[in-house]
């Protein structure tokens, strides 16, 4: 339908992991290596306009902040893409952050954004959907009418 699958990659805990696999050689026999899987990565495709994606984020004991992270990916020249970041807790949401990309996902997502916490807050989730561009003739046909 869109001529091209749009895949995103999106990693949390973006530092940690970097950091484990520098420090994994100095560690000391009585400290435990860090837990691969404890790096959490979603693969996401788009394959039509009504596709609404959203990844979350689980509030754990010593965690402060959830952090988001895409390589590079184009979007369709017609399309364009929305992301939205909302923390949840017991007494409602609120939205913390929105971007639109319009050639790349790296234009929001190319340097991580990470979300603090906020104290009631139980859970983040990130949510993006692929849009179509209005093309200039469209949007005059709409205005005449």
């Amino acid at each position: 339908m869109l001529g091209k699958i749009i895949q995103t990659s999106l990693l949390g805990l973006t530092l940690v992991a970097s950091a484990s696999a520098f420090n994994l050689a100095n560690a000391a026999e009585d400290r435990k290596p860090m837990d691969y899987n404890s790096v959490r990565e979603t693969t996401a495709e788009i394959e039509s306009y009504e596709n609404e994606i959203t990844i979350v984020r689980h509030r754990s004991s010593g965690k402060t902040l959830a952090s988001f992270h895409a390589d590079p990916q184009l979007i369709d020249q017609n399309s364009m893409m929305i992301f939205e970041v909302k923390s949840h807790g017991e007494t409602g949401s609120v939205s913390r952050w929105r971007c639109i990309a319009i050639h790349d996902v790296a234009e929001c997502l190319g340097s991580p954004v990470k979300i603090r916490y906020l104290p009631e807050d139980t859970r983040i989730e990130m949510s993006f959907r692929l849009k179509p561009k209005l093309k200039r003739e469209r949007r005059q046909a709409y205005a005449g009418r």
